[in-house]
């Protein structure tokens, strides 16, 4: 890709006003920003959206109706939206300018799927902004709208799949809408309604790795669903819960060892160590849980080392730091050692908390962090001080 974008680039110098090679420059810009869009860092995403995005605006305002620029366009300011603030893929955490470019690509994209119905990308597309707009939403604490957005998402891509059973991508989308709805359940309480949309998806993640057994990004997703169900399930059954925690964490292993530079890979490992390690204090087993959460720790250090401006790891390790404090304060019954572990994890997580907010990337759901963890350091000094 960087040898065709060298390529562009000379050929634009050689004609600068020609519009077919400003398009070949813009598309290859959008191009390299999408394959950056997963693994990150998201610096790059922004770097090369920020490149095709005036190229692409000049274009369209020469020619308003070009079909082909309308729909890359409005894939640029997708992918800069994500770069910029989701909350759950490699972002700097800006969730207000992420509205802003998805509140950019929202029209665009909703008048190609009306203009364009017969079009599978267009709709493909249309349910990958709302869920977008879902995970932004619930980053801003609106779970209800959360849960909404997302049921358009699924509703799109029901249909994509109806329409083509073996298409692996309509099939993916339709599985990762339906995890995220029920991720939105259980943030509302509907335990039972989550466990089923996890074994939905999941269902789905394992028959597309029957059939494709080498797709990494197929098993990255069924090991967030293998999470999904082993928080869902909870104290009901702990030994089926760990089998699925087992299962996503092995997975999410092999993964970063093979692709040792993939944020996301590291980064959802270490969070499946967070999940873990709540599910482990819930359990009343602390002593396991203060490894789990040590795990992902260490997991998310090392990530951060690599890309400090990766706002979603940062904000993936206070909540790990935050879940360590709980888990040693469980174990405070056996002395004051414990407690003094808890206000070191605890202020560890305040401290990022706190910079994140000088610099404006904490989300709004994280407002009320800082406070809590003040809280939370206070208790610690009044044991430490009996």
């Amino acid at each position: 890709m960087q040898k065709a974008l060298a390529i562009r680039l000379r050929v634009v110098a050689f004609d600068p006003g020609n519009r077919q090679f400003q398009q070949d420059l813009a598309y290859c810009y959008e191009g390299l920003a999408n394959l950056y869009s997963l693994a990150g860092p998201p610096e790059k995403v922004i770097e090369y959206s920020d490149k095709a995005i005036p190229l692409l605006e000049g274009l369209l305002k020469a020619d308003p109706t070009n079909e082909d620029d309308r729909a890359i366009l409005g894939n640029t300011y997708t992918l800069k939206s994500k770069a910029l603030g989701n909350p759950v893929t490699a972002s700097l955490g800006d969730v207000a300018g992420a509205w802003d470019y998805l509140n950019k690509a929202l029209p665009i994209l909703e008048r190609l799927a009306d203009d364009y119905p017969a079009d599978p990308e267009y709709q493909r597309n249309l349910g990958a902004v709302y869920n977008l707009a879902s995970l932004l939403s619930g980053a801003k604490g609106d779970e209800k709208k959360s849960l909404e957005l997302n049921e358009k998402a699924i509703d799109i891509d029901r249909r994509l799949v109806n329409l083509d059973p073996n298409n692996s991508l309509f099939k993916s989308e339709l599985a990762i809408q339906t995890g995220n709805a029920g991720s939105t359940m259980l943030k509302l309480g509907d335990a039972k309604g989550a466990q089923e949309k996890f074994k939905q998806a999941l269902a789905i993640y394992e028959s597309m790795i029957a059939a494709d057994p080498n797709d990494a990004a197929t098993h990255r997703n069924a090991a967030v669903g293998y999470r999904n169900v082993g928080v869902a399930i909870g104290a009901d059954d702990r030994v089926e819960a760990m089998k699925n925690f087992s299962k996503a964490l092995d997975i999410f292993a092999g993964l970063a060892a093979k692709d040792s530079t993939n944020a996301d890979f590291r980064r959802q490992w270490a969070y499946t160590y967070l999940a873990l390690s709540r599910s482990q204090t819930k359990w009343s087993d602390a002593k396991s849980a203060v490894d789990s959460a040590q795990q992902g720790i260490k997991i998310e250090e090392a990530l951060i080392a690599t890309s400090p401006t990766n706002v979603t790891a940062r904000t993936t390790l206070a909540l790990l730091d935050r879940q360590l404090g709980d888990s040693h304060v469980a174990l405070a019954a056996r002395g004051k050692e414990e407690w003094r572990a808890a206000k070191d994890a605890y202020q560890k997580a305040l401290d990022i908390y706190q910079d994140l907010k000088n610099k404006g990337t904490l989300g709004g759901a994280d407002s009320s962090k800082p406070d809590e963890l003040t809280k939370e350091i206070a208790k610690c000094d009044a044991a430490l001080a009996k």
